[in-house]
């Protein structure tokens, strides 16, 4: 997401999209080859469809477990209060706990290791 919304990188580019691939450890044959290929093309119309029936009219949109949504640009408090209320649903419990201090060290170039 990070390519589209923070690096404004043109996802309709298939070698900006083999790239975005490579970086985070796919192979760029394996991406070239997906992307000139059908091979993910019923799931693509699947999803188009699955968002057309809950009504998704913009981006970004993330449904969690087919049971929470979170339209556009939200808080980040937001997020993690969905993301926790999902996780202690389905009974996962964190294997980090950050006492004292910050998970500021775990955060680096946008992403965060938990």
């Amino acid at each position: 997401m990070s390519a589209h919304f923070t690096d404004n990188l043109a996802l309709n580019d298939n070698e900006v999209l083999v790239n975005v691939a490579e970086s985070v450890g796919l192979s760029r044959d394996d991406a070239q080859a997906v992307l000139s290929s059908d091979q993910y093309a019923d799931e693509v119309a699947q999803d188009i469809e699955e968002a057309r029936a809950i009504g998704l009219q913009g981006v970004p949109f993330f449904v969690l477990e087919r049971k929470y949504a979170i339209s556009g640009a939200q808080p980040q408090a937001l997020f993690q209060d969905t993301l926790k209320k999902v996780a202690d649903e389905m009974g996962i419990k964190p294997d980090l706990q950050v006492v004292g201090g910050s998970t500021d060290s775990l955060c680096e170039d946008g992403s965060c290791a938990f």
